[in-house]
């Protein structure tokens, strides 16, 4: 089991953003960490993290107890409940999977565990122990990094680590020729974040560039936004168009508001859908727009405030129930964009840009979610009966 999934993180839309030399969240990455009872002195909190990464026999123990949960003696439900609380994080990801059991007492009693230890948002918490670790920079903090990043599927954990690997970086030049050496790594997750902490100490470093043409579409994502965005590389263009048909659709909103941003009344009226037709006529599209409209074309737009784009969030609940979508309609008023469905009766809900996904008030679910475009729970805020949600 991956510590993503440990943590309650999965992939998330959007790249990570590299940070500035300028180090702003430090008081409040030392309040969450303190509320949340994790240490904050190097090497105890580089313990921590080790204790936390993924673990076989860990995992056994968790499932164990879980089925202990519905035991027919309450002294074993009671133990197997109390060493589910003290593991704590760990324990997360499981509990939410059982909190669905057929078994009424290990659902419930599932439920009654993570009320007690989702009360901190778990990304949160550990975003600020992969930055905090950076600052302190124990002895093996760098490379328990590189170790764990190909667990990291979540944008704003990434960004954490990113964040973490150029602080080390910029303190020590000799990391920097670590990260080099990264940008060969067999793993997607290693390559990419290397270059985005590279580009921030190097940014004109011609070996990231060459990642445009590397064999995983998630590195050629990741990177592409990175340099249209932040370096004004026309080169990377191309390449993000080319993806609208073969990355997953989570991935192509944030290739099409980009190049939306960027053609702004000139950009193609093509929505696209998930079917490999539609992709390829949106690529068309904007192969023709790039081949048309290159000479004049200035990445410096990307500075402007974006223009509206004409869609529009719906929330819908079925007659007669509870349960209910979200949906995103595109400027035509009739192509779907995205849909969130099984929500538990929703009455407001927000699109997060930056992260690419949608916090929603579910009014019968007791809860305000953050969720990707798949309908996945990134974060959860226990809320009795919520009607309006905002980040």
């Amino acid at each position: 089991m991956s510590l993503s999934a440990v943590l309650l993180f999965i992939a998330t839309a959007q790249p990570p953003v590299v940070p500035p030399p300028t180090d702003e969240t430090a008081a409040s990455d030392d309040k969450v960490l303190r509320e949340a009872r994790v240490p904050v002195s190097g090497e105890e909190l580089l313990q921590f993290l080790r204790e936390i990464s993924p673990d076989p026999m860990r995992s056994a123990e968790i499932a164990r107890l879980i089925e202990q949960l519905g035991h027919e003696q309450f002294a074993q439900r009671r133990r197997a409940f109390d060493r589910l609380q003290a593991l704590g994080l760990v324990a997360i990801d499981p509990l939410r999977q059982a909190a669905g059991s057929s078994n009424p007492e290990i659902a419930r009693s599932s439920q009654q565990l993570l009320q007690k230890l989702e009360r901190q948002p778990t990304e949160a918490v550990l975003q600020a122990a992969i930055r905090q670790l950076a600052r302190a920079a124990p002895a093996g903090g760098f490379d328990w990094i590189v170790r764990q990043l190909p667990s990291f599927n979540s944008a704003s954990l990434m960004d954490a680590a990113v964040w973490a690997m150029t602080t080390f970086a910029r303190r020590d030049p000799a990391r920097a020729a670590e990260l080099e050496r990264l940008l060969a790594n067999e793993d997607p997750a290693r390559r990419s974040a290397a270059a985005l902490a590279l580009l921030a100490i190097q940014p004109g470093n011609p070996k990231v560039r060459d990642l445009l043409l590397d064999p995983d579409e998630a590195v050629r994502w990741r990177i592409g936004l990175y340099l249209a965005r932040v370096t004004r590389d026309e080169s990377a263009i191309p390449v993000l168009i080319e993806l609208f048909v073969t990355s997953p659709m989570e991935r192509l909103h944030a290739i099409d508001e980009l190049l939306r941003h960027l053609a702004g009344p000139t950009a193609p009226d093509v929505p696209f859908g998930e079917d490999e037709n539609s992709r390829r006529r949106v690529r068309d599209a904007w192969k023709a727009w790039w081949r048309e409209h290159q000479p004049t074309v200035r990445l410096d737009r990307l500075d402007q405030p974006p223009e509206y784009l004409g869609y529009t969030l719906v929330l819908q609940v079925g007659l007669g129930g509870t349960s209910g979508e979200a949906v995103e309609y595109a400027a035509d008023g009739r192509s779907i964009r995205w849909r969130v469905k099984n929500l538990e009766l929703p009455i407001d809900a927000q699109f997060l840009e930056l992260e690419n996904r949608l916090l929603v008030a579910e009014y019968n679910g007791n809860q305000v979610t953050e969720r990707d475009l798949t309908g996945r729970i990134h974060q959860r805020w226990p809320i009795t009966q919520p009607i309006l949600c905002q980040r």
